[in-house]
């Protein structure tokens, strides 16, 4: 819906990369042991590097390791929170941005997107219920919030009140 030519979904867990593909979104597997797996797939159809990457791991050693994945120009999107901590920190390649112009950018929470986001589920442009993978009572809130956190299937958790 966002008028990009093309999307590729990269993703660990499988249940992630089985719905965007039922939408016609190319997907590449994570190898989160050997990532140079899932670059080399990317860079085999795109071997410049791709213009945009969002990414919503919040995984440091991820998002370190994207940079390379864009072309001259490119734009890295952080659109994750990362817990401050001794895990929060790390460290880019300062010639890498330099030499291909890239742009590093960051959002926590974009609320002024809701009512489009909302619009967007209404007139079925998104749907909005491919997302949800658990629902729960509100009698199960903190097996909900247990799912939430460590299930890596876990997509939305809805808590029904």
């Amino acid at each position: 819906a966002s008028n990009a030519s093309e999307v590729i979904v990269i993703a660990g867990a499988q249940n992630k990369l089985d719905i965007c593909e039922s939408m016609g979104i190319k997907t590449i597997k994570m190898d989160r042991n050997d990532y140079s797996v899932h670059e080399s797939q990317l860079f085999e159809m795109h071997p410049l590097g791709v213009d945009i990457v969002i990414d919503a791991t919040a995984s440091t050693q991820v998002i370190a390791s994207t940079f390379k994945l864009l072309k001259k120009g490119g734009k890295f999107m952080q659109y994750s929170y990362l817990n401050p901590g001794p895990h929060a920190d790390f460290t880019i390649n300062a010639a890498l941005m330099e030499t291909r112009e890239l742009s590093y950018l960051t959002a926590s929470c974009q609320t002024h997107n809701f009512r489009r986001a909302l619009q967007a589920i209404e007139d079925g442009t998104i749907n909005g219920d491919i997302m949800v993978t658990h629902e729960y009572s509100l009698d199960d809130y903190f097996e909900a919030l247990r799912v939430n956190g460590s299930d890596r299937s876990a997509i939305k958790v809805i808590i029904h009140p």
